[in-house]
């Protein structure tokens, strides 16, 4: 065999020969190397240090756990004495309030205090002549209501109506009495009295409330004409024509009532729509015009505001007519026997001071919330809503 190979070996066949065995081997060596798994080390010193790993991840946190404070008394925080996440312990002021208004409820407690504490010393102090004569008076009061609703079982229509204002008058006059003690520091030693004088009143209310009267009358002022408004609503007294001497006309009781005030009627010195043609300074309505342009409302004035302008008219007028402001005898002379035609009306004095000259108007809150002149019928700019109707169907 070894013949054979050497017989045909050719100088062609042996470079033939070592291409083929190159190729071979060259792949070989490729396959092996492609096929190896390279792994590369990394070397460093040892030595201590921090290892720093970050997770990336999205979601939404939730407490562990979670506690709803509740908090004896309400009112505006002040300061708070801790951060978000920071850990308390049991008796650490979190936060602290706005005392100012608590201070105040305590300066009322103590004054609280104090009245019962003088009332407890009268009590036991007996008896004086002060509170004899209150309570005297108390007895009379109640002895008149006794007598009115004995009365009343015989009344008719227009006595009903006649009762209720005069215990209507009682209340009133019972309560700005308790108003008046109240107000004064220490508050007055008639106070109880007072108030019990004041309940019967209201009892008094209540029983002309029974008559079914046509007609609620009120000689008082706004606070009187808003706290017997809200008292004829609570005790459902029905009358179809309620009407109070002075508070109606100010914008106020409108304010404080709302659709309870509609319906209701006063007698008024002066409204917006009377016709009278002044000699004397603007007209009505430029003086109307002025009031709102001046003051920035759409509200018309009442008729306190057009007094008060009035008052000032007519010393300004006797001024003018005495020729001098130093000697206030020629002005006073000059002021009694003024007669002068405003927009307020005729300005003229009778021997007595008395401006009996210029007649007064009937005013109505009506269903649109504003005042507007009934009677008299020259000057009125609306119809009287009449009946009023029942509270029930306001």
């Amino acid at each position: 065999m070894k013949r054979l190979f050497r017989g045909n070996l050719t100088p062609r066949r042996v470079l033939v020969a070592l291409v083929l065995v190159t190729t071979a081997l060259g792949g070989t060596i490729v396959y092996a190397q492609a096929a190896r798994t390279t792994t590369t080390y990394r070397t460093a010193q040892v030595a201590y240090g921090t290892i720093t790993q970050s997770l990336g991840m999205a979601g939404n946190l939730q407490p562990i756990s979670q506690a709803n404070l509740n908090f004896a008394s309400s009112g505006t925080v002040q300061s708070v004495s801790t951060q978000v996440g920071q850990s308390v312990a049991a008796g650490v002021t979190l936060a602290t309030l706005d005392p100012t208004l608590l201070s105040a409820q305590v300066l009322q407690a103590q004054a609280a205090l104090a009245s019962a504490t003088a009332k407890l010393a009268q009590d036991k102090a007996g008896a004086t002549s002060q509170t004899l004569a209150a309570a005297q008076n108390s007895v009379a009061a109640a002895q008149v209501n006794v007598n009115n609703a004995q009365t009343s079982l015989t009344d008719t229509k227009a006595i009903n109506a006649q009762s209720v204002a005069v215990a209507q008058s009682a209340a009133t006059a019972a309560q700005a009495a308790v108003d008046a003690d109240e107000s004064t520091s220490p508050p007055s030693p008639s106070l109880a009295a007072d108030q019990a004088a004041l309940a019967a009143a209201n009892n008094a209310l209540a029983a002309a409330k029974a008559k079914n009267p046509d007609i609620l009358l009120n000689s008082g002022h706004l606070a009187e004409a808003i706290a017997i408004n809200k008292a004829a609503k609570d005790l459902q007294l029905n009358a179809k024509l309620f009407a109070y001497s002075v508070g109606p006309s100010t914008p106020d009781f409108v304010n404080a009532l709302g659709k309870d005030s509609y319906y209701v009627m006063d007698g008024s010195q002066w409204t917006p729509q009377v016709k009278y043609k002044p000699t004397f300074y603007l007209s009505v309505a430029d003086y109307t015009a002025a009031y709102k342009s001046t003051f920035n409302t759409q509200e018309d004035p009442d008729y306190h505001v057009a007094e008060s302008t009035a008052a000032c008219l007519a010393l300004q007028k006797a001024i003018e007519n005495a020729g001098t402001v130093t000697n206030t005898d020629k002005v006073r002379d000059a002021l009694a026997g003024l007669d002068v035609m405003t927009f307020f009306g005729e300005i003229k004095f009778d021997n007595r001071g008395v401006n009996v000259t210029k007649p007064m108007v009937v005013e109505q809150i009506q269903t649109d919330g504003k005042h507007h002149t009934v009677f008299p019928s020259d000057v009125a700019d609306k119809q009287v809503q009449y009946p009023t109707p029942p509270w029930s169907q306001r």
